[in-house]
């Protein structure tokens, strides 16, 4: 059988359904990924650039999506990763644009959804 393993207050009985819990709110500039943001929304409200770094200490099949809250555009780096996606694109495409980060193999990620290359 398959088992699947889901963190941060996360429902099944009805559906998929995120908490409240399970929203990680971003307001500075940085911010790197936590093996605690597995299954997570993170967001981001601030009115200038944000770096997102995804590190290569997060275990295959760790998954959040991302939220552009805020004017400054979310950009999204590797640090001993590789991260894949259409085109290359890895900056958020705008505000209230979101995306995936995806682990499907050891240090490789896919990254979908609003994204851009400026």
């Amino acid at each position: 059988g398959v088992t699947a393993l889901f963190s941060g207050a996360v429902s099944s009985d009805a559906g998929y359904q995120i908490t409240s819990g399970a929203i990680n709110s971003q307001t500075g500039t940085t911010y790197t990924l936590l093996s605690t943001d597995n299954g997570k929304v993170i967001t981001w409200s601030n009115a200038s650039g944000v770096t997102l770094t995804v590190p290569s200490v997060l275990p295959v099949g760790f998954n959040t999506t991302i939220i552009q809250i805020g004017a400054g555009s979310v950009g999204i780096t590797a640090s001993g990763v590789t991260l894949n996606s259409f085109e290359g694109k890895l900056r958020l495409a705008g505000q209230h644009a979101a995306a995936t980060i995806i682990s499907y193999a050891s240090n490789i990620f896919n990254v979908a959804g609003g994204l851009t290359g400026l």
